[in-house]
């Protein structure tokens, strides 16, 4: 509600990792319906506001969030293999480098948000319940998951 307010104030970030620094400017914002992302200019994404379906991809639903917070996409393996052990339905890998994405784009929907990496995969997170995320179900989802379907549809060469 804005129609309260005769003037706006500079909402200032919280200082996580030297996001002011030079060489990591805000280059893009994106709004959702009551959510907001930001892309800085190093390739990191922070989100904030609405989380009712997990929209902001940091793994929690529900959880309003006031502050920006980053939205870590944990790049895909170069193998199929996983170098651990099995346990019941969770595989643990040992060893494992972590390879955060590089995010080129994002963008916001009602509930949900998306990612365009510098490797050219397209992530996902929030809302599926009309399967608008592309995953071949409707489950909600809290964290970037990876739009396989959307991937190979897009190098078959057809629009």
């Amino acid at each position: 509600d804005t129609m309260a307010r005769d003037r706006f104030h500079q909402v200032r970030m919280p200082n996580h990792d030297n996001l002011f620094d030079q060489g990591n400017k805000i280059v893009d914002v994106v709004l959702g319906e009551r959510h907001t992302l930001l892309l800085r200019e190093n390739g990191k994404a922070y989100g904030c506001g609405w989380n009712q379906y997990g929209q902001l991809g940091i793994g929690l639903k529900g959880e309003n969030l006031l502050s920006p917070v980053e939205i870590v996409i944990d790049a895909p393996d170069d193998t199929n293999s996983t170098d651990g052990a099995s346990s019941g339905n969770v595989t643990i890998i040992s060893d494992r480098q972590i390879n955060h994405a590089v995010i080129t784009d994002i963008v916001a929907g009602r509930g949900s948000s998306y990612f365009l990496t510098s490797s050219g995969h397209v992530y996902a997170a929030g809302t599926n319940y009309k399967g608008q995320l592309c995953l071949g179900h409707r489950e909600d989802r809290t964290l970037p998951t990876m739009l396989a379907g959307v991937e190979s549809f897009l190098s078959s060469g057809r629009d």
